[in-house]
């Protein structure tokens, strides 16, 4: 069972990417953060195996928490979540530890090879 945390400050969006993983049966959503501290607490709560990360959010964005993260749980892979991938914040994020990013229009098959494919 691959753990999974969500990250993002859009309910919507959030609450749709765990409807859509909740289906795969080797994926469990442990907990959805809406933004960066949250995150942090959650990964120190919940030891996911992986983390979809939004880039831009209030109180800490996905780059900082994306090096925070990974220095303290440098085994733990970080996805990116982004609208954009021509965005100077995912290359910040990738060199800040994230294991790959993915673009939010992704379809939902793509996100759980995407998900199974970095573990």
């Amino acid at each position: 069972m691959i753990k999974v945390l969500l990250v993002d400050d859009a309910k919507l969006f959030r609450e749709a990417i765990r409807n859509i993983l909740e289906h795969d049966p080797e994926l469990q959503v442990v907990a959805c953060a809406t933004n960066g501290n949250e995150a942090i607490e959650f990964c120190d709560q919940y030891l996911p195996d992986i983390v979809l990360m939004d880039i831009i959010m209030p109180v800490k964005d996905g780059v900082e928490s994306t090096r925070l993260i990974k220095e303290k749980y440098s085994w733990i892979k970080i996805i990116m979540l982004t609208a954009s991938s021509d965005d100077e914040n995912v290359r910040n994020a990738l060199k800040n530890g994230a294991d790959g990013y993915v673009l939010k229009d992704v379809n939902p098959t793509e996100l759980i090879l995407t998900i199974k494919s970095a573990m």
